[in-house]
């Protein structure tokens, strides 16, 4: 079943955020929901999402291995990939800029910076 919506994809170990933005960016967006870093890598090529959220703290594969591995992917070189944690220091904030991150959304996050960092990223899609 193909859609014309914008695929966006959440990548969180709590099942908590991963059912609010579900909730919060449906109907507009096709949503894909992730809850563990190592199955983001094979669901990011299954996918090819518009826009990845991933958050950071993660058993087994955290946000910044993951952000890493598919930045090694040239196929996901215009990606935009935003990171979302709970981690909102200045360090965490850096680090997720040198592996290669578009943006920075901080948990909790309410439905409206969620559906505004997607219209960031994805300009061509307002209307």
């Amino acid at each position: 079943m193909s859609s014309a919506l914008p695929k966006i994809m959440v990548v969180d170990d709590s099942s908590t955020i991963l059912l609010t933005a579900k909730k919060f960016l449906e109907p507009a967006y096709e949503v894909f929901t992730v809850n563990d870093g190592y199955r983001c890598l094979a669901a990011v090529m299954d996918v090819r999402p518009d826009v990845l959220f991933l958050d950071i703290t993660m058993p087994k594969l955290d946000g910044y291995q993951a952000l890493a591995a598919i930045r090694d992917n040239p196929l996901f070189d215009a990606m935009p990939i935003i990171i979302l944690s709970g981690k909102d220091s200045s360090f965490d904030k850096a680090r997720g800029r040198m592996l290669g991150c578009s943006d920075y959304l901080p948990k909790p996050f309410e439905r409206g910076s969620l559906i505004e960092m997607v219209r960031r990223h994805l300009p061509e899609m307002n209307a």
